[in-house]
């Protein structure tokens, strides 16, 4: 051979030898990492985990890989539940995920897609096991077949499969007055979430009908605890499931009215109806607290009244000489809604209009409005103030005059 062919030749050589080595050895390289794919074959879940994979990272890879598998079930023909089944049952993971997203859309509520699930909480893939245990809400009649799985996944090590494994025994109320104590020990758990799916789980027990009065004092405790939480939604629920327990929860009206100063709206509302389902027990603290209150706490504690009902009337009736016109004016509206007489109602709401408090006339016009014509006699009080400098007082008014005494149509010529 020429010489000056040699070298070129040998590296030629090398070359070639170099990259058949490195495409042999792939496949080894990628099954010992636990990132082989196996071939897709199969439906069209299965045939879109290739793309799926590409999107494991990030909230955003989530919400595109949704789309896509919903896009690919859209053109599914018949019943979804063999590509599912078939997706769920595949070694790779990807293909595992398109069905886990799939169920909460397509999911059949069988026992064999139960069983699926079931599996896939205890599997290797941290993805899989949350998002399984987020599909096992979804499935209706079945989901007794994945309770005791789910229960095991609420002491999983990741904070995520927790989570999601209580938010799905949550929806499910058929058994939770049973294992209400997974419920309560979750409430002190490092992760918000799995706090705010176990005082949800606790807010959907009718715990006072479910329970007996000693395990109601146990879980009070830690729901009053959870009542100062640093998670809205954990106040929330925990305030609600308060409401749960009745006339029992008496002692810890304090803790729930503290809420009714919370930042968040939600709070707030919730923390005012579970006062209301405490009942006839709650009235000596919300009295104390109506001494003072102004504003939206003395509405909040007003609903509570309401909710109570007439075991709250002589209450509301003392409001009615209240300082604080709009409070007197709210009182007034709540005997009315407790389907009282119109007149001691019509005569408080007569007297703030006489006075100066806007926000009060704002809300004796809308309150008379409301009562229609059982509010006629306050028409000479609202024409004087049909001429008022506060436009939203003069619309208020203007409303109550047409819903008191209806513009009459024209006459046809």
């Amino acid at each position: 051979m020429n010489r000056r062919y040699l070298l070129p030749g040998v590296v030629l050589l090398v070359l070639v030898a170099g990259i058949t080595i490195a495409f042999l050895s792939q496949p080894e390289r990628a099954e010992q990492s636990g990132t082989a794919a196996p071939p897709m074959e199969g439906g069209p879940l299965v045939r879109l985990a290739p793309r799926l994979r590409g999107l494991e990272d990030g909230p955003d890879g989530e919400i595109s890989a949704r789309s896509y598998v919903e896009a690919v079930m859209d053109g599914v023909l018949g019943a979804p539940r063999a590509p599912i089944l078939e997706a769920l049952r595949h070694p790779d993971w990807g293909a595992r995920w398109a069905g886990l997203l799939a169920v909460p859309r397509y999911g059949p509520a069988d026992d064999d897609l139960a069983d699926a699930l079931a599996v896939l909480l205890g599997g290797e893939s941290v993805r899989v096991r949350r998002l399984a245990a987020t599909a096992c809400g979804f499935l209706g009649p079945a989901f007794p077949r994945v309770e005791p799985a789910l229960e095991r996944a609420a002491h999983d090590a990741d904070e995520g499969v927790r989570a999601e494994a209580l938010g799905s025994l949550a929806r499910h109320t058929r058994r939770a007055s049973q294992i209400w104590t997974l419920f309560a020990a979750s409430l002190v758990d490092e992760h918000g979430p799995a706090r705010a799916a176990a005082a949800k789980g606790l807010a959907r027990i009718e715990l006072q009908e479910h329970l007996a009065p000693r395990y109601q004092d146990e879980i009070r405790a830690k729901l009053v605890a959870a009542c100062a939480d640093p998670l809205p939604d954990v106040r929330m629920y925990a305030v609600m499931a308060l409401g749960r327990v009745g006339a029992r929860a008496a002692p810890d009206v304090p803790a729930m009215l503290a809420l009714l100063d919370d930042k968040s709206t939600l709070v707030r509302g919730t923390a005012s109806n579970a006062l209301g389902e405490i009942g006839p027990a709650a009235l000596p603290a919300i009295q104390a607290a109506l001494a003072t209150a102004r504003g939206e706490r003395a509405a909040s504690l007003l609903w509570a009244l309401k909710l109570i009902g007439p075991p709250a009337l002589p209450t509301i009736r003392t409001l009615l000489e209240h300082e604080d016109a709009t409070l007197r004016v709210q009182a007034a509206l709540k005997l009315w809604e407790l389907e009282q007489p119109a007149d001691a109602t019509v005569a408080a709401l007569i007297k703030a209009l006489a006075g100066q408090d806007r926000d009060a006339l704002r809300l004796a016009a809308r309150g008379l409005a409301r009562m229609g014509t059982a509010g006629a006699v306050a028409r000479p009080a609202l024409l004087r103030l049909r001429d008022h400098e506060d436009e939203v007082v003069r619309g208020a008014v203007r409303s109550a005059l047409d819903r008191i005494e209806p513009t009459p149509p024209p006459k046809d010529r």
